[in-house]
């Protein structure tokens, strides 16, 4: 996936890109059985990025509270998960 993350005090920031969206869209219809709508996951990715990045910057940040993190987050960590 096309993103970055970044972990301040509690905070955890990932910034998604039109190429983030769509697989998660793809995962999720994958899991859900959903064919029509994993075939669409481009098109449905293009449309969130349209209404959400206003300052077509080419990516989102969404900010998400998590608990204290003593340890930096790493992708491969993430993955495994």
């Amino acid at each position: 996936m096309d993103y970055a993350l970044e972990c301040f005090d509690c905070l955890l920031i990932v910034n998604l890109s039109c190429y983030g969206f769509s697989q998660v869209i793809r995962l999720s219809a994958s899991a859900n059985k959903l064919s029509k709508l994993k075939e669409q996951a481009n098109e449905y990715a293009a449309l969130i990025m349209e209404e959400l990045d206003v300052d077509q910057l080419g990516y989102i940040e969404v900010r998400v509270p998590v608990l204290q993190v003593h340890h930096p987050i790493s992708l491969s960590n993430l993955k495994r998960l």
